[in-house]
């Protein structure tokens, strides 16, 4: 897989989602222990556990699990992530390259974890630098962190590996973090739903100095649905994206790409743009580049991959790499509107009319597009969202 995408001009960034989403991690490593203990080889056993049994902290994760977390208080965690990464490391090296980047993950970390670890509590009471137990997904990070540092390797991550919380008005809301701005560290940024107040925390991170990369839910998760029908595979926890969703996103202008919010109800663009941190020429510079995902739990089988991924996938080329259309920049709301239109029908006529085709004769089983269907004085009329 690296000789072939290395032929193709594509590095290959693996991901060790921690400290949460280990579950897959954390059984494995007790099979171990469970296994090797038996034989009476204690210090073996423990080498690379990644849980404190007698931790009985309650969490739930937001797939529903509660013991899907490692404990960072244990050293044994380090040694595990270390040893994976001299593996990956040997792969790439078997392959005539060399592992640059590992996405280290780090979103979706639980509330309530590590509350009742003895070994976390007593971690807190030696070390004032991480006032509670929440901080210690900090601690965890620094320590991952430096884990790569050492064998030359980049640290990439969800957003969260950049934040801490900080209690404002009795509230705990995100910042960010600094500490991590000049150590190789790159920020991926997901959560930017319309409502849910992280939609300028991408912008925060790139101003503070931060290298990022959008990935932005809302434009850019392809394991989204393509619209609100019941037919339609994909989640809708983030929204609908259609091809011209994608085609719309403005990644140095986000308030110009908030047409609706998640329930497909319209949103007031210029009153988001009031309240909407300004990213600076600095910040844009930071910014290097945009990301789709297609999580694939879900996605059974070749053809649906094909389905997910065409043609958004082309919308998603055209924003990343095209010359910026003078529509992104423009102040006024009609004329942006005007100008988006006036684009998107160039580019629709592009993918009905010569792209499908190419397609085609690649063997890419896509999304055909939904038509449109209405009866007037028995006369049945259709449109459809390409022409061709």
């Amino acid at each position: 897989i690296l000789k072939y995408a290395a032929d193709r001009h594509i590095e290959i960034i693996p991901e060790l989602d921690f400290p949460g989403h280990a579950r897959a991690a954390i059984h494995a490593m007790e099979y171990r222990y469970n296994k090797l203990i038996k034989t009476g080889n204690q210090t073996e056993a423990e080498e690379y556990r990644l849980i404190e049994p007698e931790d009985h902290s309650v969490y739930e994760s937001v797939q529903m699990w509660n013991d899907n977390v490692v404990c960072p208080c244990k050293e044994t965690v380090y040694h595990f992530l270390g040893k994976v990464t001299d593996e990956l490391a040997g792969m790439y090296q078997e392959a005539g390259l060399k592992l640059n980047t590992i996405h280290t993950g780090g979103d979706e970390v639980p509330q309530g974890v590590w509350t009742k670890s003895l070994l976390c509590n007593d971690f807190l009471l030696k070390n004032a630098t991480y006032p509670d137990s929440r901080s210690l997904q900090i601690y965890f990070v620094k320590r991952f962190n430096e884990l790569l540092l050492s064998k030359d390797i980049n640290t990439a991550g969800w957003e969260e590996i950049a934040i801490k919380h900080q209690e404002v008005n009795g509230k705990q809301l995100p910042v960010v973090n600094t500490d991590f701005i000049s150590n190789r560290f790159t920020p991926f940024i997901w959560n930017s739903v319309w409502g849910w107040g992280n939609e300028d925390t991408g912008y925060k991170l790139a101003n503070a100095g931060y290298k990022i990369v959008l990935c932005n839910a809302t434009n850019l998760y392809l394991d989204l649905a393509y619209c609100k029908d019941s037919v339609e595979p994909g989640y809708s926890w983030a929204g609908f994206t259609d091809t011209r969703n994608v085609f719309s996103f403005t990644p140095t202008e986000l308030p110009y790409c908030a047409f609706n919010d998640r329930m497909g109800n319209p949103l007031d663009q210029e009153a988001i743009r009031k309240n909407f941190t300004v990213l600076t020429p600095e910040g844009k510079q930071n910014i290097l580049g945009i990301q789709g995902c297609l999580w694939s739990e879900n996605v059974k089988g070749a053809q649906l991959v094909d389905y997910m991924l065409f043609p958004r996938l082309l919308a998603l080329a055209e924003r990343a790499w095209a010359k910026k259309p003078a529509w992104k920049s423009e102040t006024d709301p009609a004329k942006r509107k005007a100008g988006l239109a006036a684009d998107w029908n160039h580019f629709a006529n592009t993918i009905g009319q010569l792209e499908l085709k190419v397609l085609d004769q690649l063997g890419v089983q896509y999304r055909k597009p939904s038509i449109g269907k209405i009866v007037e004085k028995g006369v049945v009329k259709t449109n459809i969202e390409f022409p061709g």
